[in-house]
């Protein structure tokens, strides 16, 4: 493999796999970038694991034939070891042409947790002519030395639980290299959005203590994978609700987290977020209309009957005070329909000319025109104790995402970011959009984070035809003097990556006959059934391009319903978009309580930071140029990159040995 002036050779060995055969079970260990699926051919043995000093690194244990499994256990001298029980998703729908029917590998059961310590994984269990695959992730604490760099695990597999029962054995050995890894990442910044109602609604957290406890378990789960699962500040909605917010109490549960580091449950020590999303307090208050109001608004709609006793708070927040939600609202009433009602009007400037009964200056003043009086207080405390406390840097406000064509959400953006400015004009606003549309819709004042989507940074308008013209060939340029006025860029993939849909095909739905070049190869995903080095190149683009942080919506949106989750994962056009978590609930994993589970696509988002940080390292060391060099042979563009796990073992070797290892 050919790195500009540096030349790697990598030998594919075509031998026969390196085996332990006992009692009708055949032990194989393998390498990780690969998605083992119930018939997937193997490649050949691993025979060597090279990792550096304060990094995750993982191989896979194939168990195969007949017989029972009561146990998998690693012993690791030289650093600490953690094995997952690999279950599978069934996908129905395949998320594009680059993915498939049937079941597919990916949430990892811990066999003994790292939380709280209880038994999991549902072993033992007996394969039938089957096959169980098992994920191991090793560690190597900083300053750890090893003679000559060597070590090795040695994996067990017990074939029956009982005293004097066989044992499968397999010696790997492991490379620890003369390197080490930040626990933190100095200069790329990830938010991964978090749905915190989610988690608390499963493990039924119902205090302000339990929200706090549910959610550093989502927060120890991202640190534990270089990512930074934000929104959890919203577990300590009381005390940022309080005026002034209650800083004391938001210490106590997340300063460690912000600046002094914590020891995460396996592995990494001293790690830190790398960002941090300030829920929004008051913002766009409107006081509420007196209840006589109100009264005159429904009567005036012709409805002889009282205001239903709900609606004085519900219509009360409304702009216009719900006059033309009331009209639809009567209307049904008279129709027999009561409280199943379609509101037909829409907001009050939109609506039809049978909705229009009602004058908008019928609402107080109060009620169109937001007091963000509360707001503005709000903001400068946070910013204030954060500057205080000297993670400023990291805080900013999620101010609009997506805003597109549409004027209102223009608007409410551009609005919100200057209203953020007014009041603390240190404060990062970001916004999810590329700086084309920000231009031409006047919104980049307002913006200090942009983050647009990967696939308007570079465009092969051959690939993806329906595109803006701007968005043709390579736009990262345009940010550069963005970047030097002191503002930020960071990107995320969406469901882009394989085609929107909002509605789900029927079952088996295959590829399209003449399947768009638009998803097919080419972005970024985090999705299932995509092969797994679509999971890891995201970081890999990123140094490619010098994009500096990764936005990605959701790790657990689709646990609103945490079973259902665990069997269906399509979501927004593929499999697993927004769900890059699991539910852990014991009737499922097994033991007492509910913990959250990682993904086997977690696991290669992983690994990809940890790509990047070898590559920081050696840039230290020798420089960009020569470090760009070697991630070119891995990615060409955004949406031409390799798709050959072995490219990426050899590009990490030789990103390695540039740092010194």
């Amino acid at each position: 493999v050919n790195f500009g002036a540096l030349e790697y050779c990598t030998v594919k060995l075509n031998y026969n796999l390196i085996t332990v055969i006992m009692s009708g079970l055949t032990l194989v260990l393998v390498h990780s970038l690969i998605k083992l699926r119930p018939n997937t051919a193997l490649p050949p043995a691993l025979l060597l694991v090279s990792m550096a000093q304060n990094e995750y690194e993982s191989f896979q244990v194939v168990v195969e034939g007949t017989g029972s499994i009561s146990n998998v256990t690693v012993d690791f001298p030289c650093g600490s070891a953690l094995v997952h029980r690999i279950g599978t998703i069934n996908i129905t729908v395949q998320s594009d042409c680059d993915g498939d029917t049937g079941l597919w590998p990916d949430p990892l059961i811990p066999l003994v947790d790292p939380f709280v310590g209880e038994h999991r994984g549902d072993l033992p269990i007996t394969l039938n002519a089957g096959r169980q695959v098992f994920w191991v992730d090793l560690f190597v604490s900083p300053g750890h030395t090893v003679a000559q760099g060597a070590c090795t695990a040695m994996v067990s597999v017990d074939h029956g639980g009982a005293a004097g029962s066989p044992v499968l054995t397999a010696e790997l050995p492991v490379h620890v290299l003369n390197i080490s890894l930040p626990s933190t990442s100095s200069r790329y910044a990830t938010t991964f959005g978090f749905r915190a109602l989610n988690a608390w609604d499963n493990s039924g957290a119902a205090t302000d203590a339990e929200r706090v406890a549910s959610t550093q378990e989502y927060v120890d789960l991202g640190l534990m994978h270089r990512l930074t699962f934000n929104g959890f500040l919203a577990a300590s909605a009381t005390a940022l609700a309080a005026e002034p917010p209650d800083w004391t109490t938001v210490d106590a549960a997340w300063r460690p987290y912000i600046t002094g580091g914590v020891d995460t449950p396996f592995g990494l020590k001293g790690a830190r977020v790398t960002s941090v999303d300030l829920p929004p307090q008051h913002y766009q208050e409107r006081s509420p209309p007196s209840n006589s109001t109100i009264d005159t608004l429904w009567h005036a709609t012709g409805c002889a009957a009282q205001t239903p006793a709900w609606g004085y708070a519900y219509w009360g927040g409304q702009e216009d005070c719900g006059a033309a939600d009331m009209f639809s609202y009567c209307q049904h009433l008279a129709e027999g329909k009561h409280d199943a009602w379609s509101r037909t009007c829409g907001s009050f400037a939109n609506a039809t000319r049978e909705c229009q009964l009602q004058p908008q200056s019928a609402c107080p003043p109060g009620n169109t025109r937001p007091n963000n009086t509360r707001a503005y207080a709000f903001w400068r405390s946070a910013y204030e104790h954060a500057k205080g406390q000297g993670w400023d840097a990291l805080l900013f406000d999620y101010t609009c995402d997506e805003p597109g064509a549409f004027e209102e959400r223009i608007a409410a953006c551009k609005a919100r970011g200057t209203d953020l400015h007014l009041a603390v004009p240190e404060l990062r606003s970001l916004i999810t959009i590329a700086r084309e549309d920000a231009d031409a819709a006047g919104m980049t004042p307002a913006i200090d984070v942009f983050v647009p989507i990967i696939n308007y940074i570079d465009n092969d308008p051959k690939v993806c035809t329906s595109y803006p013209k701007w968005a043709t060939n390579n736009t990262r340029p345009v940010y550069d003097p963005l970047l030097s006025a002191g503002k930020d860029l960071w990107w995320y993939q969406s469901c882009m990556s394989e085609g929107c849909a909002h509605v789900k095909p029927p079952a088996g739905a295959g590829c399209p006959t003449n399947p768009s070049p638009c998803y097919t190869g080419t972005w970024p995903s985090y999705m299932i059934d995509a092969a797994a080095p679509f999971n890891r190149v995201m970081s890999w683009v990123s140094y490619a391009y010098d994009v500096r942080g990764e936005l990605y919506w959701g790790v657990n949106a689709l646990d609103t319903n945490a079973t259902n989750a665990w069997s269906d994962q399509w979501n927004a056009g593929g499999n697993g978009d927004g769900s890059l978590t699991y539910t852990g609930l014991p009737s499922i994993i097994g033991g007492k309580s509910v913990i959250p589970i990682a993904s086997q696509r977690l696991k290669h988002a992983r690994d990809g930071l940890e790509d990047l940080e070898y590559m920081y390292l050696a840039e230290a060391k020798v420089g960009r140029p020569a470090v760009l060099e070697v991630v070119r042979g891995v990615v060409q563009s955004t949406h031409a990159w390799s798709h050959d796990p072995d490219v990426y073992f050899v590009a990490r070797t030789a990103i390695a040995k540039l740092a010194g290892g």
